[in-house]
């Protein structure tokens, strides 16, 4: 099922789980009317806030060997995932999504090195494991049809 989106004062809102779901000024806003979302959304911005500063990073491909996807952090969620750890909202892959902020990998020098040598590391334990298979076929197995 497709969620309703709409758009109010250039913030796209979107309906998730009852409760209408919405970024404003850098943080995940929720409520639960468009009525009352328009109204926070109206709201005159307070003068001590700071907007949140975009945080480029990597995030770690699930079950991958050295593959790093590029995100953007965008803004800090409300809400925490099933452990009480933070999750924030990121950009990744076109798509705007929720991560553990504990999972970003932030875009330094010294980590870009890192992500290369497990990269190269990874690389190393593939050509060894095809080594393996290979050096295995070459066994001499057992063969019912011989006795």
């Amino acid at each position: 099922m497709e969620s309703i989106k709409t758009h109010y004062d250039g913030i796209e809102l979107e309906y998730l789980d009852d409760k209408w779901v919405f970024e404003l000024r850098g943080r995940e806003r929720k409520a639960d009317t468009l009525t009352k979302a328009k109204e926070i959304i109206d709201k005159p911005e307070p003068k001590d806030n700071k907007p949140f500063e975009r945080i480029n990073g990597f995030i770690k491909r699930a079950y991958s060997d050295g593959v790093f996807l590029p995100v953007q952090v965008t803004s800090i969620a409300q809400s925490q995932n099933h452990r009480g750890e933070p999750e924030v909202w990121v950009m990744k892959d076109g798509q705007r999504c929720k991560e553990n902020a504990h999972s970003i990998i932030l875009h330094t020098a010294e980590n870009i090195a890192v992500m290369e040598q497990i990269k190269n590391l990874s690389i190393a334990i593939q050509s060894a494991h095809k080594k393996i298979n290979d050096l295995s076929s070459n066994f001499t197995r057992l063969s019912i049809e011989d006795k």
